[in-house]
């Protein structure tokens, strides 16, 4: 039924959305269990109606605007909050990475999305929501994949062999302190104990070893192999077969896919930025069941996804030419990735107390490595002219010494008593 509601004959048409509409009266749920079975088979049923020409999922009737072919379905399964996210979160996911759907069934169940008939602004905004999280995990699993399936640089092979890639960190020897008979460890700067100071560097040596994986062989990981990427050098590397790497452009084109979703549903209901990222699908109170304005104006046309099915799919002759045009889509994918950014909020200013204040900026439309550090302020103890003796009294109290880990007011008492600092283990 949900597969014969899509049919371009308006009498079977018609029929079937009556009969799905009494079968949900009678078998509420039923459907929906379903819904996924009857809408691959739609997409199957329009192949066949539509011919050899690229399958889309909206008809457009005279007079009428643009509506998704399993509108009536979705407008069936909308009564409830949770039932619309369920239809809605299962769709999103056939364009999963994992799932391997085709780029024309991609395009399908797009189109469907784009042109569903939504009432309130919940229900693109929770579209909105998930394809950000999508692309933020597939784009990033997808880029990973496509560095491991190409050859290893002379660095990581390097590696493989056994040449060390960094100098090994040396131990501190666990000489015993002239006066306390403890580890010299314990009173470095900035460490509390030679515990802390061994499991430091065990922690970055683990980092200094930490290796990527091509099919059963370890290379270890190159921070410099990422950003030296460019066309020539990912020439060289590229294998003689190229197919898993093809896999993964192909798989890329439904995150570029969704991008042009979330840019349609923006535009088609007057969504900002701001909206978007004050938006959480936990928010229980109604503040997003209001009525949305559909406007006209919108016309959902991803026209690189539409040149992509144009060209039909790769033949498999890997000359100069194709493996030019991969690494090509490769690094505009990369790109593309680099300039998205879930995220459109700044992070709060990180104000310390006596310290410097330092804000970090993050936007979707600059690169992932622009954002700014924080920076530290040296002192850790505010400075300044005209402060009391009580204002500095206070700020020695709540000061540490970083060497042994005792509040400097303690310290201070021990210099006065002994004459001399002595660090004393607690």
């Amino acid at each position: 039924m949900i597969c014969m509601s899509t049919d371009v004959e308006m009498m079977v048409s018609h029929s079937a959305d009556k009969q799905l509409q009494d079968i949900e009266k009678k078998y509420p749920g039923f459907i929906h269990m379903k819904s996924q079975v009857g809408i691959r088979l739609s997409y199957k049923l329009q192949e066949i109606v539509q011919g050899e020409g690229i399958v889309r999922g909206y008809r457009i009737r005279e007079g009428e605007v643009p509506t998704a072919l399993n509108g009536f379905l979705y407008s069936i399964l909308r009564s409830t909050k949770q039932q619309r996210r369920a239809i809605a979160s299962s769709i999103l996911k056939q364009f999963d990475e994992q799932v391997k759907t085709s780029l024309s069934q991609m395009l399908y169940l797009a189109d469907n999305l784009a042109y569903f008939p939504f009432q309130v602004q919940d229900e693109p905004l929770f579209i909105i929501h998930h394809i950000d999280i999508m692309i933020s995990v597939s784009g990033t699993n997808l880029l990973q994949a496509f560095r491991e399936a190409l050859l290893p640089t002379n660095k990581s092979q390097e590696g493989q062999q056994g040449i060390p890639l960094s100098i090994p960190m040396e131990k501190p020897e666990a000489k015993g302190h002239p006066n306390l008979n403890v580890p010299v460890g314990m009173f470095e700067p900035g460490t509390n104990s030679y515990a802390n100071n061994v499991e430091s560097n065990a922690n970055e040596a683990a980092c200094n070893s930490s290796t990527t994986r091509t099919g059963n062989v370890a290379r270890p990981y190159d921070e410099e192999e990422d950003e030296d990427e460019d066309l020539d050098v990912l020439l060289a590397r590229l294998p003689g077969d190229c197919s898993v790497l093809q896999e993964c452009i192909t798989a890329s084109q439904g995150c570029m896919l969704l991008l042009v979703l979330k840019q349609h549903l923006k535009d088609l209901y007057g969504i900002t930025d701001a909206k978007i990222a004050q938006y959480s699908p936990s928010e229980s109170a109604k503040v997003y069941e209001k009525t949305v304005n559909r406007r006209n104006t919108s016309c959902f046309d991803p026209k690189a996804t539409l040149q992509k099915l144009r060209e039909g799919s790769p033949s498999g002759v890997w000359d100069e030419a194709a493996r030019r045009s991969l690494v090509q889509q490769y690094l505009e994918f990369k790109q593309l990735m680099l300039k998205f950014d879930p995220s459109d909020a700044d992070e709060e200013d990180v104000v310390a107390e006596g310290g410097a204040s330092s804000k970090t900026a993050k936007s979707s439309a600059q690169t992932a490595d622009s954002s700014a550090n924080p920076g530290d302020d040296e002192s850790g103890c505010p400075t300044g002219d005209g402060k009391s003796n009580m204002d500095q009294s206070a700020a020695d109290a709540s000061a540490v010494d970083a060497r042994i880990g005792l509040p400097l007011s303690e310290v201070k008492s021990q210099q006065q008593e002994g004459g001399e600092c002595e660090k004393v283990m607690i």
